[in-house]
């Protein structure tokens, strides 16, 4: 059941499509199958007729060559077909992979290395093309063609056609056999090799931290070990599909040595006559490729069945669902946005936010302040709903956040994260995410708006400078700049900031600190503070300590309490 189970996985996948591959295959096989019958039946005929000086039989062979060649031509038109149908068949799934992709939550992406999602979309889908291209025809055609085969020999010499029957079955047992071993290593494979792809990602990304920590050999020796345990895993799967190659290419020997000694003999003792023998022996050919290809398919295809499965786990994790709008009694009308009780929890390990209250009103700016790992990024988090809330409730222009489809409640949220990543494309684009359908004319005011426009002249091509992959062609001053740009252009109500300059020098803090304080003019703002001096004017200063808050005020109100917020007063102070 195990064994049906991968292929209904590999088969599910090929969407609209899959009755126009399975019929043309199909009748690829069939085609293919006739012609090889009709070729075996020529060969009988033509020597038979020879041998026999039989003038009128000659012709009649000749004729069904004819025809066979047309069977064949059929058959080149139909692989065509066929071959159309796998294109369209990997198109909508790389479509329907992406768009799903797409549409699954921020906690997804940053649970699952990004090269792990890349060898999803990519090498696996490839695997996927290489079971409907080649395997899956294989193993058909192999077992199509060979069962067939032997009920021709059956029709022409039973004793002959048992022989290559119990040949044919026993192959399939075997290969059945090894099947779930196959699929177990397949997916170790794929998981390794999802593994090694991250670790030359990291390799990729992280070369500066390499050279300047001199940890090259610490990096490459974790990249060696992963290669071995992959490399390790394709000389177990070669081994095992090795030894089905190895056993069927004894099985095809001993039958097609038994069925020519047997049948030389028959013909010999005028059991059956040459020509029948010869037929035989043609249409053994598809015998003998069925023992010699269906092994390998087989096991290949095993390894296509693991892909399938790492597809479906993508496919089957759920989408960001939006609950029913709530009732009308659960407004609040206090404060523009609002947490009440909110408890959240990324994993098992303990909440990150426990029963949570805070409040902001409409146009004010409240800042969030307090150790590491207390929780802060994690309300900016919610808001937008990255992550579904655990317990308690959040509020937003007095309405439940569950009453808002997501694209409504982003819609009206900016956010400014540290370092804001830049899309390897120009600076117009990059600009131009926040309105996508603006026009050079916003473009270039929400970048004077942003501080950034002097810079931007200033570069080889302007505005359609390629920022080079994530935006490592720019300073980090200048890619902060063009993400507030970006959020100038979106012009929305609320703006969340998430530490936006505490990975700049002071000089390019205060430069993009001028550029925020003008995108914070008449919006409702919730910033993530790390340096106290960029929220000493914040309306409302919320302390939070593991997951809830320990203290709220003004700055000045707060630096004159004793806790945490005056520990970390006095703390700033000494690193001045």
């Amino acid at each position: 059941m195990k064994v049906l189970d991968g292929l209904k996985s590999c088969f599910s996948l090929m969407g609209k499509h899959k009755y126009a591959y399975w019929i043309t295959l199909i009748l690829d096989i069939s085609l293919g199958y006739c012609a090889d019958v009709m070729l075996a039946l020529l060969n009988k005929g033509v020597i038979n007729s020879v041998t026999s000086l039989n003038y009128a039989a000659f012709i009649s062979s000749i004729w069904l060559g004819v025809a066979a060649v047309i069977v064949y031509l059929i058959n080149v038109l139909d692989r065509y077909f066929n071959m159309r149908s796998i294109r369209y068949i990997m198109l909508d799934l790389r479509h329907d992979l992406f768009r799903h992709m797409e549409f699954l939550s921020v906690g997804y992406f940053e649970q699952n290395h990004s090269a792990d999602s890349i060898f999803r979309l990519n090498s696996n889908v490839e695997n996927m093309k290489r079971a409907y291209t080649n395997h899956c025809p294989n193993i058909f055609q192999g077992i199509i063609g060979g069962l067939g085969s032997c009920v021709f020999i059956l029709i022409m010499d039973v004793r002959l056609g048992l022989i290559s029957l119990a040949a044919c079955g026993l192959t399939v047992l075997i290969n059945i056999k090894f099947a779930e071993p196959l699929r177990k290593i397949g997916g170790k494979i794929q998981r390794s090799e999802s593994a090694l792809l991250s670790r030359l990602s990291d390799l990729v990304a992280g070369f500066r931290v390499i050279k300047l920590y001199d940890t090259d050999g610490f990096i490459i020796n974790k990249y060696e070990e992963t290669n071995r345990k992959t490399a390790g895993l394709r000389i177990k799967r070669i081994a095992r599909v090795g030894t089905i190659d190895s056993i069927s290419h004894l099985l095809n020997f001993i039958n097609t040595f038994v069925i020519i000694t047997i049948g030389a003999v028959m013909a010999a003792k005028g059991y059956t006559d040459f020509g029948t023998v010869f037929a035989i022996l043609t249409v053994q050919g598809n015998v003998s490729s069925m023992l010699l290809n269906f092994g390998s398919a087989w096991g290949m295809m095993q390894e296509s069945v693991a892909a399938s499965e790492l597809i479906h786990e993508v496919l089957n994790t759920d989408k960001e669902e939006r609950k029913p709008a709530i009732a009308p009694e659960d407004d609040t009308s206090d404060h523009y946005i609002a947490f009440e009780n909110v408890s959240f929890s990324y994993d098992d390990s303990g909440p990150v936010l426990d029963g949570l209250n805070l409040s902001v009103k409409e146009g004010t700016v409240a800042a969030l302040v307090g150790p590491s790992g207390g929780g802060k990024s994690t309300v900016i988090k919610l808001l937008p709903e990255f992550y579904p809330i655990g317990k308690g409730k959040i509020y937003f222009a007095g309405r439940n956040i569950d009453s808002y489809s997501a694209d409504e409640l982003r819609n009206m949220i900016s956010y400014v994260p540290q370092g804001e990543y830049l899309f390897d494309a120009s600076v117009k684009e990059n600009i131009g995410y926040g309105k996508t359908n603006a026009s050079d004319e916003e473009i270039i005011d929400a970048a004077k708006a942003a501080n950034a426009h002097d810079f931007i002249m200033e570069l080889s091509d302007g505005y359609d400078t390629l920022v080079g992959e994530r935006g490592e062609s720019l300073s980090g001053g200048q890619r902060q700049r063009i993400a507030i740009a970006r959020a100038f252009l979106k012009n929305a109500p609320v703006l969340l900031l998430d530490e936006a300059t505490s990975a700049l020098d002071n000089e390019n803090e205060a430069i993009v600190q001028q550029s925020i304080e003008s995108l914070m003019k008449n919006r409702t703002v919730i910033v993530v503070a790390h340096r106290l001096s960029t929220i000493e004017n914040a309306d409302i200063i919320y302390v939070i300590e593991h997951g809830r808050v320990v203290q709220l005020g003004t700055h000045e109100d707060l630096k004159q309490q004793d806790g945490v917020y005056a520990e970390l007063v006095k703390l700033s102070n000494a690193f001045k």
